[in-house]
Parts: structure tokens; C-alpha cells; sequence
């Protein structure tokens, strides 16, 4: 499985609204072979993560055709880039489970 981590630095006073935006858009588009998270600090400098779990790159691929297609995304990605400051780093782990 891998994991692909984005992170962003959001601008003053943005992070409720930009974690409800994020939150509730992720709802909205979940499809079933790709798990998500969303990462806030709490002793941390103002970013926010964004994980997504899947089986391979190629599901990567696929999630971000399929979101971008869908009537919301447009409004969605409008809204999140009032909310960030840059783009900090995009990470890809591979991830053993244990359990």
C-alpha cells in the first residue's frame, strides 16, 4: 500500500475553514479504493495534510481524474487556494501494515 501526503501552509485565520472544506469534499468524493485522511496541528506551524491511502500510483492517478471531473471540483480547488499560502511538500511512503 502507499501513502501520498500533501502539505500546505494556510494562510492566517483559514485553517477551520479549510479543514471543514476539506472534510466535507472528501466525504462528498469517496470513492471505495482509496482511504483519506486529514491532519491538523495542534503544537505545529499552521499547515494542514492531506493523506491518501491507496494500492498504487496508478490509483492516484485515477482518484484525481475522476474528483476533477466531477461538477464540485472547480468550486472546491477555487475555495482552497484562497485559503493557502504554498504548497510545502508531496510525499509518497509505502506503508507495511502490522496488523
Amino acid at each position: 500500500m502507499l501513502a501520498y501526503r500533501w502539505t500546505w501552509t494556510v494562510k492566517q485565520g483559514a485553517m477551520d475553514d479549510l479543514r471543514e472544506l476539506l472534510v466535507a469534499e472528501a466525504r462528498r468524493f469517496s470513492p471505495d479504493y482509496a482511504k483519506a485522511r486529514v491532519y491538523t496541528p495542534d503544537l505545529s506551524p499552521n499547515v494542514i495534510v492531506y493523506e491518501l491511502a491507496v494500492e498504487s500510483e496508478e490509483a492516484v492517478d485515477r482518484f484525481f481524474k475522476q474528483y476533477n471531473a466531477t461538477p464540485g471540483a472547480p468550486a472546491f480547488w477555487e475555495k482552497w487556494r484562497s485559503g493557502i499560502e504554498r504548497h510545502i511538500a508531496t510525499e509518497r511512503w509505502t506503508v507495511t501494515e502490522l496488523g
